[in-house]
Parts: C-alpha cells; sequence; structure tokens
C-alpha cells in the first residue's frame, strides 16, 4: 500500500513538471480586445541566451500571429524547434538561444471576429566580445536639459559593460550642490530607478525629477557608468531654465488689448441697437438726406398690390401707417368696390413713384394681380419696387410665371416678422425698412429733391396738407 502511494506521489509530481507554468493571465476589465499591460516594450539578452516575449491578449480569438521585421522588411514567424517556440495560444514566444540576427522589432496581432490589434517590441541582443573590456554608451544625456519650474523630467544613462569586466560595474546619479551626495530610491521630489539587464552586462539609472524646482537648477549632475579604470564613463547634466519669451512687444501689447476693447465694444453696441436696427437706420438716412428722390409729376408715392385674400392684412400693418407720410394708392380702398380687374389700378401704378408687392407661400394666382406686378417691374424697374414675402422668398415666387420670378427676385426684399401681431418694436422696425426704400416724406423733404405733390385720391384733387411721421 505504501508502495502504491509513492508511485502515485511520483506520478504526480513528474505531471506538474511535463505542465508549462501559465503566464499570461486574461485581466477582463472589459469584453474589449486589448493587450495586457504587463507587456513589456523592449528586453535585452546576451548572445547564445535564452529569452522569452510576452504578448498577452485579452479577449481574442484563435491563437497570436507573430511577425518579424528585418532590414524594412516585414515577415512570419514560424514555430522552429532549434530557435522560436510558441506556447499558451502564441502568446509568448521563446528564444532558446538568441543569436545577433535576433535584434530587431518584433510584432504579434490579436484578433476575434471583428478586428484585430497589434503590439511591438524591441529585443536587443548584446555581444559578449563587443566590448573588448570597455563600457559601450547605449544611452546618454543631454549636458543641457532646458526645464520649467514645477515640470517633471526624466534622464537615464546606460551601457553595455560586457562579459570581460570585473563585477565592480554598477551605474549611479551624483549631485553637486553645496555638498556632494549620491541620488538613491524614492525621494518627494525625484526617484532613482536601476537598469540591469542581460546577466549584469547592461547596466543604467534612471532619474526622475518629479517636480523641477529652482534649486535643481543651481546644481549640476552627474551619471557615473563605474568600472575599473580607465574604463568608466561620466555624465555631466545641468538643468536650464526655459526663457520666456515675449511674444509681443510692449507696444505691441498695447495695440491687440485697444484692439481687442474696441472689437468688445462694437459687438456689445451692435447687440444693444439689434432690435432698433431699422428704426435708426432710418432716421440716419433721413438726417443726412439718403434717401431715394421723389419723382417728379407723379400723383402717388407708392401703390400697394396684394392678394385679394391678405388685403385687410395689409391695410392693418402697412398702408394705414404708411399713409401717415405719403400719398399711398391701395385698390381695395381707392376703388369702387375693390376691383383690383379695374382699369384704374393699371392708371395708378404708372402714376406711382414706388409699388410695394405683398406676397405669401399661399397665394393662389390671380391674373391681373400678375399682369399689374408684371407692368410694375418694367415701368419702375427693380430699384423702385419692394417686395414683401410673408415665408421663404423661394416659396413666395413658386406660383409665378419664370420671367416674373427672376424679376422679381432683384428688386428689394424684406421679410414680413411673424410677431408683427405681437411685438409694437417689431412693427416698427418693419415699417421703417420699408420707409428706408422710399423718399423722404413732404414736410422733412429738401427743395431740390421734391416736386409739389397733390394727394390724388382717385376721382378728385385736393392740397396735400402738413405730413406727420407717427412711427418712426
Amino acid at each position: 500500500m505504501a508502495m502504491m502511494e509513492g508511485l502515485l506521489q511520483w506520478l504526480l509530481i513528474w505531471a506538474l513538471l511535463m505542465v508549462d507554468p501559465v503566464t499570461c493571465i486574461c485581466v477582463k476589465d472589459s469584453d474589449e480586445l486589448s493587450f495586457s499591460r504587463e507587456n513589456s516594450e523592449a528586453d535585452d539578452v546576451r548572445k547564445d541566451h535564452f529569452v522569452n516575449i510576452h504578448c498577452c491578449a485579452n479577449n481574442f480569438v484563435g491563437d497570436i500571429k507573430w511577425f518579424r521585421q528585418y532590414n524594412g522588411t516585414m515577415t512570419v514567424l514560424v514555430f522552429n524547434n532549434e530557435r522560436y517556440t510558441f506556447k499558451e495560444r502564441q502568446q509568448v514566444l521563446e528564444i532558446n538561444k538568441a543569436l545577433m540576427l535576433d535584434n530587431g522589432t518584433y510584432v504579434c496581432v490579436a484578433h476575434n471576429t471583428t478586428h484585430n490589434v497589434s503590439f511591438q517590441f524591441e529585443l536587443y541582443v548584446a555581444e559578449c566580445d563587443k566590448a573588448a573590456g570597455k563600457v559601450i554608451v547605449e544611452r546618454m544625456p543631454e549636458p543641457k536639459q532646458m526645464v520649467r519650474l514645477g515640470q517633471t523630467k526624466t534622464l537615464e544613462c546606460r551601457g553595455y559593460f560586457g562579459c570581460s569586466l570585473p563585477n565592480t560595474k554598477s551605474a549611479f546619479w551624483m549631485r553637486r550642490g553645496k555638498s556632494v551626495s549620491k541620488l538613491e530610491g524614492d525621494h518627494p521630489l525625484f526617484s532613482v530607478e536601476m537598469v540591469n539587464k542581460s546577466n549584469g552586462n547592461i547596466l543604467g539609472s534612471i532619474l526622475t525629477f518629479k517636480t523641477i524646482t529652482k534649486d535643481n537648477m543651481t546644481s549640476s549632475y552627474m551619471c557615473y557608468l563605474f568600472a575599473v579604470p580607465p574604463n568608466g564613463k561620466s555624465f555631466h547634466v545641468q538643468l536650464v531654465n526655459i526663457p520666456q519669451k515675449e511674444v509681443l512687444p510692449r507696444w505691441g501689447v498695447a495695440v491687440v488689448a485697444v484692439v481687442s476693447v474696441t472689437i468688445v465694444v462694437a459687438l456689445l453696441l451692435a447687440l444693444l441697437i439689434r432690435p432698433w436696427k431699422d428704426q435708426l437706420l432710418f432716421r440716419m438716412r433721413t438726417k443726412f438726406h439718403c434717401l431715394p428722390l421723389r419723382q417728379a409729376n407723379k400723383r402717388h408715392d407708392l401703390i400697394v398690390l396684394c392678394h385679394p385674400d391678405n388685403d385687410d392684412e395689409v391695410r392693418n400693418h402697412i398702408t394705414s401707417n404708411l399713409r401717415n407720410d405719403y400719398a399711398v394708392f391701395f385698390p381695395y380702398d381707392d376703388i369702387q368696390g375693390a376691383e383690383l380687374e379695374a382699369p384704374a389700378a393699371m392708371d395708378a401704378l404708372t402714376s406711382s413713384s414706388f409699388a410695394l408687392i405683398y406676397l405669401t407661400p399661399s397665394d393662389s394666382r390671380v391674373p391681373r394681380l400678375e399682369l399689374l406686378m408684371d407692368a410694375a417691374t418694367n415701368c419702375q424697374g427693380g430699384t423702385r419696387i419692394i417686395l414683401i414675402h410673408n415665408g421663404p422668398l423661394r416659396d413666395s415666387l413658386q406660383g409665378l410665371e419664370p420671367g416674373l420670378r427672376s424679376r422679381l427676385r432683384l428688386v428689394h426684399h424684406i421679410k414680413w416678422p411673424s410677431d408683427i401681431d405681437r411685438n409694437a418694436r417689431v412693427k416698427k422696425n418693419f415699417i421703417c425698412a420699408i420707409q428706408s426704400y422710399l423718399p423722404e416724406s413732404v414736410d422733412d423733404a429738401s427743395e431740390s429733391s421734391t416736386e409739389p405733390l397733390l394727394n390724388y385720391m382717385w376721382g378728385r384733387t385736393e392740397a396735400l396738407g402738413p405730413l406727420r411721421s407717427q412711427l418712426c
């Protein structure tokens, strides 16, 4: 019985020895395809020695694919009993006996059903007789390091000592200030990390400043790759403050400040006057006599044309207000029975200085109205027509003949405000926007720009009384 138990123990030990230990453990932070954070990006190995490269991945399908980049060419890395061995679904690449030709870049690729990810690894193979008793410097810090107060900074020096140098070799950092001291371990202001690769043939020291202080800039630092003299190497490093460059001279800063303030003030003024923009523009054009001249020998300043369904809307918001300052002919008020087809409308059109046309997208075609609009574009031209469109301009012109539609696109356009019934300021701006295209009122007009105008209401003529602007 005891003999049987001993045999079972030996079998168990033999089975454990035959099973490779697992080195890649899936860290399942999420269901995404990714590489383990434990993978290193580079390694050094002594020639003719063993080294393995880890490419541990999470949530991948199948096996890891390996590639080797050599002399700018990427080749597939395949299993080779003498040279390369793959384990753990090819997450681990074992190089049994590293040669100098194994120097280079290795790329592993993991994939799932939708996409793939890649990881890059650098391998350096060190040759024992390469140093021939001397330290070969692999990484050397620049003698002057430009830094700023408060920033972090990392300095590294590393060398290949070879196989023939004695065991007294080492790498370390020294500081020279008011006193000389060796920098070691983890300090609140700095930390030192030792590099030891390829069985001690590659040594180095990494100095990290956690925060640069003024004291760092008044001290100097030395990195030593120490071996029996004269084989050692040392490097002097000085931290130099980056000068704050003046981007602009003082006068330039002053100019930028003035321009910036001016732009801000202009924007604020624009925002403040925007609600009254049309009123202010009309007052300025009236004050400086920039409005168009009144045509001589015309009975009316303005004729208003609109669809029969819109006569009340136009009368309430446009016609009644403009009649405070101008001689306005509105067919629905001035023609007996409000018949747009009456010949009087055509006669009034030719005897008016300006024509105002009101259109909405829902207007159905009225042949007589379209004829009047076509006549207006011929006798008034684009400069003496004001088009008011209630809705998008394209939609408002949609039902017209192509020739008329193209001519009306070239006249003065004013959008009908949607809140004209609720906002008195908006209505006032709207009327002033119309008046900006009309001549000055009779009271304000200069003698050189007007002829005596009679208020001609169809069938009778009477002297035009004083006109006053009650709205603008």
